[in-house]
């Protein structure tokens, strides 16, 4: 399904002086869309049954702009799947960095870095 040529329309009397119009997508004029799905409670819920139901689909763009010519670039689309995996190797990264600094900090054994429960915390 391609999208429609206006994807958002203002809504009557949202404009209000030094704010733009609150915008609702054309294919929701009437409010949230309700999707039957009871699985779905959380935002992470939600993304990772969209990766499941369309792994290969557009997720995430951007466009390069271009100082020379002036000129923005087509969007350059990353899937569903391909974000997740920066998600998990990005929160993978997190994890490792958090471990190696509660390693650092047993090595001192000063009981300012311990608590004695398995917390961390610094003087």
């Amino acid at each position: 399904m391609s999208p429609p040529a206006i994807q958002g329309v203002a809504l009557p009397n949202s404009k209000e002086p030094g704010y733009s119009s609150i915008y609702r997508n054309v294919r929701a004029l009437d409010g949230i869309k309700k999707v039957d799905a009871p699985e779905v409670t959380t935002l992470f819920e939600s993304f990772e049954r969209s990766v499941k139901q369309a792994p290969k689909s557009d997720c995430m763009g951007h466009r390069e702009y271009d100082r020379a010519t002036k000129v923005w670039s087509p969007y350059i689309w990353q899937s569903y799947e391909t974000v997740q995996q920066r998600r998990n190797n990005f929160g993978s990264g997190l994890l490792n960095l958090f471990e190696e600094v509660a390693r650092v900090l047993t090595t001192f054994q000063h009981p300012c870095y311990m608590d004695g429960f398995g917390g961390y915390w610094v003087c």
